[in-house]
C-alpha cells in the first residue's frame, strides 16, 4: 500500500509480483509480469509488454494493463507516506496502457533508478487487481490485502501475532511452492523463538549468536538467518 516501505512490505511478498522480478541467484532483472521492455525514441519513456493469462487471487480474473495504474496512482498521492513516494512523485509522468497487453510509462526525467525503483529489487510497486480496488478500495488492519497475483494467496492475520497464507488452489504461472501454508509470526523475544524451533513449532527464525549453538546441537534442527535487502 501507499504507506508502506520495506522492511514493511515484506509481508506483501508471497502474495504480489512486479513487472521486473530479481533473479536472487544471478543478481539480475527478469521478466515477470512484464515478459520484456524497451526504451521508447523519446529516451524518457519504456514500453512493457505484459504476460498473458496471469490471474488474480480470489477469482479477481486476468492481470491486463489496467492494473499497472492503481499502484502508481496511489504511490504519488500527497498524503502517501512510503519511502519511494518522493522518487516517484519527482519521476513518474503518466501510465499509457496500449490495449490489454502493453503499458508504456512516461517519465519526467531519464533516471537510472527507475527500473530498481519498479521491480522486486525494490520491492514498492506490488502490482493487485484494479477491479479489487475500485470494489473494496485500499486494505486496512481490519481488511485483507487487496488481489494479488503471486504463488501463495491472503488467508488471514492477528494484529501482532501471525500473517498466514496459503498456496494458490490453481497452477501458478511461474512458480509451485513447495509447501502448501505457511505463517510469519510475530516473535519478540529470542528465547521464545527458540523454544518454538526446538519444539517443532516454527521451523526457521532468527537466533542471537549466543542461541545458535543450542539450537544446533544436539537438535537436527536447521537455522536460517534472514537479511534484509
Amino acid at each position: 500500500g501507499r504507506h508502506q516501505s520495506a522492511p514493511d512490505n515484506w509481508q506483501l511478498k508471497p502474495i504480489y509480483e512486479y513487472l521486473i522480478g530479481m533473479d536472487a541467484t544471478a543478481g539480475k532483472f527478469v521478466p515477470e509480469l512484464a515478459t520484456d521492455w524497451t526504451l521508447q525514441p523519446d529516451g524518457t519513456s519504456f514500453l512493457f509488454n505484459l504476460r498473458k493469462g496471469v490471474q488474480f487471487h480470489n477469482g479477481y480474473g486476468e492481470f491486463t494493463s489496467k492494473d499497472t495504474i492503481p499502484t502508481s496512482q496511489e504511490i504519488v498521492k500527497q498524503d502517501s507516506l512510503a519511502g519511494s513516494s518522493p522518487f516517484w512523485r519527482l519521476v513518474l509522468d503518466r501510465i499509457e496502457p496500449k490495449g490489454d497487453y502493453e503499458v508504456i510509462y512516461h517519465l519526467k526525467r531519464p533516471d537510472g533508478n527507475f527500473f530498481n525503483s519498479i521491480s522486486e529489487q525494490r520491492g514498492i510497486m506490488e502490482i493487485f487487481s484494479k477491479a479489487d480496488f475500485d470494489k473494496n478500495g485500499l486494505p486496512t488492519a481490519g481488511k485483507p490485502p487487496l488481489a494479488g497475483t503471486g504463488p501463495y494467496q491472503f488467508v488471514e492475520r492477528a494484529t501482532g501475532q501471525f500473517v498466514r497464507y496459503q498456496r494458490v488452489p490453481y497452477q501458478h504461472w511461474r512458480i509451485t511452492p513447495d509447501f502448501p501454508e505457511f505463517e510469519w509470526r510475530y516473535m519478540n523475544e529470542a528465547s521464545s523463538r527458540m523454544a518454538a524451533l526446538l519444539t517443532g513449532e516454527a521451523h526457521a527464525t532468527a537466533l542471537p549468536r549466543d542461541l545458535k549453538g543450542q539450537a544446533v546441537t544436539p537438535h537436527p534442527t536447521i537455522v536460517v538467518n534472514f537479511r534484509s535487502y
